[in-house]
């Protein structure tokens, strides 16, 4: 996949039935009168923009590329990591997410930006899907 261009990236459109699960709690919910279509992509690469939602087995990952941050939403059964919840500034990103492989991205560290750096490799990604503008609950 290394040196795709953004415009080869695949997107399809996904239908939500009613007895899915909204894509976040405070994102987007397919609406009363019937099932709504939502973007997904296979992976996300640099240059691209807008806010994506990030999923793997346990937990949840907020991708903003219009903002350049990233955010770990962890599952009830996931190993909780400082600083899970809240979004921080992307420094770089080793693998961007792509379906059935793990993301790895750097961050700087709240209590010291200057000098250290976080970093998180997800498990392997089901889905990626396009998030409407308000941030998902933690």
């Amino acid at each position: 996949m290394a040196g795709r261009e953004l415009s080869d990236v695949r997107l399809t459109l996904i239908r939500m039935s009613d007895d899915q699960p909204p894509l976040s709690p405070g994102g987007t919910t397919p609406p009363a009168d019937g099932p709504e279509e939502v973007e997904g992509v296979e992976e996300l690469r640099g240059g691209m923009r807008g806010r994506w939602l990030v999923t793997t087995k346990r937990s949840r990952h907020v991708w903003d590329l219009d903002a350049g941050t990233y955010q770990r939403l962890p599952g009830e059964s996931s190993q909780q990591f400082a600083h899970d919840g809240d979004a921080h500034r992307i420094t770089r990103v080793e693998h961007w997410p792509a379906l059935g492989t793990s993301s790895f991205v750097w961050f700087d560290d709240p209590g010291h930006p200057e000098s250290i750096e976080q970093y998180r490799i997800s498990s392997p990604i089901r889905s990626i899907t396009r998030l409407a503008h308000d941030p998902p609950a933690p």
